[in-house]
């Protein structure tokens, strides 16, 4: 058996991070948690998580950049957490960068399910990329950094 995909959270809410890490390493997934976004660049580039789970209310400069280091550097998966209210201008600027996004208040499950997903279609995409080229010379799977360009990020 592999080893444990690790989750950055980054959020400014300790009894978020706290419910969040205890729900996703009771299945399985080793975590790492951070209260900012200066702490969070350094983690996600020393430790390069396989998601980034990230408080879309943080400043939206730190979340562009967190998301730009986790797409561009680490290639991970992003999920963002939308606060409660949350202005529809912002939330379609912070939708663009995140594979998925789950409204607040979510169902811890239903965050665990979303990582789990998430982190089963990045590892398929990974697969094809690295098969044999197709006909037309690229490779299965989309880009040829492996990721699919279009990005999906759906609201509860």
């Amino acid at each position: 058996m592999g080893e444990k995909p690790l989750v950055l959270l980054v959020d400014d809410h300790e009894e978020t991070r706290f419910i969040c890490a205890q729900a996703l390493e009771q299945h399985g997934y080793g975590v790492r948690a951070c209260e900012s976004a200066a702490e969070a660049v350094e983690v996600l580039r020393t430790n390069r998580p396989s998601i980034l789970l990230l408080d879309a209310g943080l400043d939206v400069r730190d979340v562009h950049r967190l998301c730009t280091i986790a797409r561009d550097e680490v290639r991970c998966v992003t999920v963002l957490l939308l606060p409660p209210r949350f202005s529809e201008d912002k939330q379609r600027q912070v939708e663009t960068l995140a594979d998925i996004c789950f409204q607040k208040p979510f169902r811890v499950e239903e965050l665990v399910r979303g990582v789990a997903a998430s982190i089963e279609r990045a590892n398929r995409v990974a697969e094809d990329a690295s098969g044999p080229p197709t006909r037309r010379g690229r490779r299965a799977g989309g880009t040829p950094r492996g990721w699919p360009r279009a990005r999906r990020c759906r609201s509860r």
